[in-house]
């Protein structure tokens, strides 16, 4: 509770800031020269430096898909609350926007070993200081006592409700908080002295001064108090993973960019001589990880090093040792040294080929017995006959065993590779083998045959979908990575995590799913400065992806390679060539209960609805509501509670989707829909904004179509007419003079779609002569070879086939068609179907699937167009379809319910959600958690939770 009041305290400035007003501000307004660092009195762990408060809430709230998410801790949902507020605030003026993005705050993070504390400070003056106290946050904080004491003979404000209690003071032109009197008061006499304590740090001095300004915030880490955390947080049984944070000394300075579906800190970390990490791979050149390509695929950490100077490599680490561990080295490679000499020290300095790495696989439920370690070697006929030489030659003799035609060597001692390289690459027990350029070593001789297997079935890493997406940012040459996927982490997290720790995790453990991995790579640049990039990302995932992610575990762990079949491992090309194509074959469809559906909420309206049941986002509080028509054109707003907001009638019947834009880039949202003779732009109460209703010269054929090109707010609003032209209109309601289409053969009867390509925009536009591939201005972009004429109740999609993107539609007797950049179209006919049929595609695990429903039949096809489901049980005149996540919803006219099919599972999951009409809603419905659906019976909208 306590770092939640210091997180308010912080949003609690900024929203000061912009409520006061720029004219106030500026003429009480603090000298630039002020150092928000003078207010931290000892070592932090952390601090984030924010630069543009603006700039910082504009990414989180609304630049990317995971900020809602995060908001939903306890401890930052206060913050994401006056976030909002501020965000509305500052679009008031320009001048209280640019006020708001000179403003410097610092939050400083203290860890010890039994607690965390956390200070923010920013420069401010002293009529801000008074504003404050005059009464702003005792309004703000209502439910708290507030009184003024005295600490360090000076005047603090101090907040207090039950147990907790938040204290502000201000010194020296700086607003100073925390929830720690004791850190206050250390806060207080350090600001008096006027001089940071980072004054003389030159580390520290290093990275900030090449840390940009330019972005939101800076976040500085001292690494040197990492251990702190580390055994707050992890288990020691997780050590050798959270090893490499020994290696620092000093501080890193990292730029932040919060991304649409990741987060990414790149910035520099220096060096005192106490720098362990830099100090390692000083001389050495960055380069390649090539060893992906025989970790096992569902590796879910590895720390690679690429080291290019072998030599300089083992002077520094044993520069690095203390004197213990330098004997305790000494002793492991003395035991392992034959009597004809040979030692693990000479070895790699004749085999090493640059790259080494130590991992993870869920290879059995003992997190200890499931790491590894690879080395890759060069001239491997030679280095197979020496190690087998060293295992003959050694004293006690080492263990010598086959599996097929690969020697499995155990030594008596252990330490054959971290006696060289360092500690982290040591087990108690030891097993290795090489093959096909890698040196393996695994605790563990089942553990080593499965790597081995793993290898030779191909099923390595490098392979892996989930590692292909999320490494696609980072940079190709590294001295070190660090790779994490973080939800395998969590499924073992009483290994990894504290108990105290684990509690919390599971408690928030649907949020921690969703992030993918977490990447850290560094590279020397110069003897005192070493590059780092941390790399997080972000992915949405529904109950079944996790299943998925769960279920693979858990068939490796009980995969038990075959240790005694002498042909378990063998190279023929037959065999190569058999183990590489289970990766493009149609997965096993896996078996999925059925869903029930929950009614929640009803709602009686005066007539049945006309229009399908369409979401709009609540600008105030980020849920969702409900938007319907009704027979008699009266259009509802419908809390997602089931409560009605407002009714309004519309001169006809709304003949599009509704869609949300921002006009005023002000966060306030309206909503544009159309009917046959007019384009409504609507706010939030129902009254019409400015310059629209716009009244057609003609009637429209089809629904508005809404493109915001360059996410800057320039909206497009394209309407296909009868009199076979496309008007085209700007958010002012004027026509641009630079649109060029003419017209069309043909009546346009479906909404322009909008794609990018290869690069390049596409709006396509459907009559029943012909399909037009236009570019921004009309013209035409791209030219069939042949006319292309879509199924009347379908649009066109893209998909990634044959190496390249494509549309794809269907024709009227349902033969898919498909439309290559090179202009050739391609057709195929699975069977036929009725001219109203409907066509959808959909990806999994980087496989195209066709989706057809017609009359009597719901149909799948594999990319190789061969059928994968097929259901009967269905009757309706005009099909439809909606996606949502893994499930297909369509409707069923004959018993009046909804069908939901599992497109995973390739199996109907549900068809008892009773609707009288073809229109409805399913997907997600803020703030229910699960899937929602949403339907009509007679003049009533009903809403179901999918279990």
């Amino acid at each position: 509770m306590r770092n939640t009041l210091l997180i308010v305290a912080f949003a609690i400035v900024a929203l000061i800031f912009s409520i006061w007003g720029y004219n106030a501000l500026r003429a009480n307004s603090v000298s630039g020269k002020i150092d928000v660092y003078t207010a931290v009195p000892m070592q932090p762990i952390a601090m984030l430096h924010i630069n543009n408060i603006a700039e910082l809430q504009s990414s989180l709230l609304y630049n990317n898909t995971y900020w809602l998410d995060v908001s939903k801790l306890e401890a930052i949902a206060p913050m994401h609350a006056i976030f909002m507020k501020t965000d509305s605030l500052k679009d008031v003026s320009s001048d209280i926007k640019e006020f708001l993005s000179r403003r410097e705050t610092l939050i400083s993070i203290f860890a010890d070993s039994l607690s965390t504390h956390s200070l923010v400070s920013m420069s401010i003056s002293k009529n801000d200081w008074k504003m404050m106290k005059k009464g702003f946050l005792k309004n703000l904080f209502p439910h708290y006592k507030s009184e003024e004491i005295t600490i360090q003979h000076k005047d603090v404000l101090l907040f207090s409700y039950q147990s907790d209690s938040l204290y502000m003071a201000f010194e020296n032109s700086i607003f100073i908080c925390t929830a720690s009197r004791e850190l206050l008061a250390k806060s207080l006499i350090q600001s008096d002295k006027k001089t940071s304590i980072f004054a003389n740090d030159k580390a520290f001095q290093t990275v900030k001064e090449i840390s940009s300004r330019t972005i939101p915030a800076n976040l500085f880490v001292n690494v040197k108090q990492l251990p702190f955390v580390t055994k707050k947080w992890f288990h020691p049984d997780a050590q050798r993973i959270f090893q490499f944070t020994d290696m620092y000394a000093d501080w890193c300075g990292f730029d932040i960019s919060f991304m649409e579906e990741r987060i990414v800190i790149a910035g520099f970390s220096s060096t005192s001589q106490n720098n362990k990490q830099i100090q390692l791979f000083n001389q050495q050149e960055a380069g390649v990880n090539t060893l992906v390509q025989s970790m096992p695929q569902h590796t879910y950490f590895f720390n690679h090093s690429h080291i290019t100077q072998l030599g300089v490599y083992k002077k520094n680490v044993q520069k690095l040792l203390s004197f213990p561990q330098q004997q305790a080295a000494k002793q492991q490679h003395d035991q392992l040294t034959t009597s004809t000499g040979e030692n693990p020290s000479l070895f790699f300095d004749r085999h090493f080929d640059k790259e080494i790495a130590f991992g993870y696989a869920p290879y059995t439920s003992k997190f200890d017995q499931n790491a590894f370690v690879l080395i890759k070697i060069k001239d491997e006929p030679e280095a197979i006959a020496r190690l087998q030489r060293m295992a003959n030659e050694s004293s006690p003799v080492a263990t010598s065993t086959k599996n097929g035609n690969i020697s499995i060597i155990q030594w008596q001692s252990n330490g054959f590779a971290g006696s060289v390289f360092g500690s982290q690459y040591t087990f108690p027990e030891e097993y290795i083998a090489i093959y096909k350029g890698i040196l393996y070593i695994a605790p563990s001789r089942n553990m080593l045959v499965y790597l081995l297997q793993q290898k030779e079935r191909n099923r390595t890493l490098h392979r892996s979908s989930t590692y292909a997406s999320n490494t696609q940012s980072i940079y190709q040459f590294a001295n070190n990575t660090l790779y994490i996927d973080i939800p395998s982490i969590l499924r073992r997290m009483q290994s990894v995590f504290t108990p105290e720790k684990i509690v919390w995790i599971n408690s928030t453990r649907a949020l921690w799913n969703n992030f993918e991995t977490l990447i850290l790579q560094a590279e020397n640049k110069r003897n005192d400065l070493q590059f780092q990039q941390l790399v997080v990302n972000y992915t949405k995932k529904t109950e079944i992806d996790i299943l998925e992610e769960k279920q693979a575990d858990m068939l490796v762990e009980n995969e038990q390679p075959n240790i005694e079949d002498t042909s378990t491992i063998h190279t023929t090309q037959s065999e190569k060539t058999e183990t590489t194509t289970p990766e493009s074959a149609s997965p096993t469809p896996a078996k999925k209960t059925r869903i029930t559906a929950l009614k929640t909420w009803e709602l009686a309206l005066t007539k049945p609805i006309v229009t399908s049941p369409q979401l709009v986002i609540n600008q105030t509080t980020g849920l969702h509501e409900i938007m319907v028509q009704d027979t008699d054109n009266f259009l509802y707003l419908i809390t997602s509670e089931g409560k009605l907001v407002w009714r309004i009638r519309i001169a006809g019947r709304i003949i599009s989707d509704i869609h949300q834009v921002d006009m005023y880039r002000n966060k306030r949202l309206q909503m544009v829909f159309n009917t046959a003779e007019k384009l409504y732009i609507i706010d939030r109460s129902g009254k019409n904004v400015n310059n629209f209703p716009i009244n057609f010269a003609t009637k429209a054929t089809a629904g508005v179509a809404v493109f915001d090109y360059n996410n800057n707010g320039d909206y497009r609003f394209f309407i296909p007419l009868a009199n076979k032209k496309i008007a085209l209109y700007k958010k002012d309601g004027s026509q641009p003079s630079d649109w060029k289409f003419k017209q069309s053969t043909a009546l346009v009867n479906k909404p322009i779609q909008y794609f990018r390509s290869n690069g390049m925009d596409y709006l396509v536009a459907s009559t029943n002569k012909k399909s037009y591939f236009l570019h921004r201005r009309g013209n035409e972009r791209l030219i069939p070879e042949k006319p292309v004429i879509s199924s009347s109740n379908n649009n066109f999609s893209l998909i990634y086939t044959g190496g390249i993107e494509k549309f794809v539609t269907t024709d009227k007797n349902g033969n898919i068609v498909l439309i290559n950049p090179n202009k050739k179209v391609d057709k195929v006919q699975l069977r036929t179907w009725s001219s109203q049929h409907a066509f959808t595609t959909f990806t999994h695990q980087k496989t195209n699937y066709y989706v057809f429903v017609d009359n009597k039949r719901i149909e799948i096809y594999d990319e190789e167009f061969n059928s994968v489901m097929l259901y009967e049980d269905i009757q309706t005149k005009k099909p439809s379809i909606m996606l949502w996540e893994n499930l297909l919803a369509t409707y069923n006219e004959k018993s009046k319910e909804i069908v939901l099919v599992d497109l995973i599972a390739r199996q109907v999951v549900a068809n008892d959600i009773k609707t009288d009409k073809n229109l409805f809603y399913i997907g997600q419905l803020k703030p229910y958690k699960k899937t929602c659906v949403v339907v009509s019976e007679k003049n009533k909208v009903i809403h179901y939770v999918l279990n």
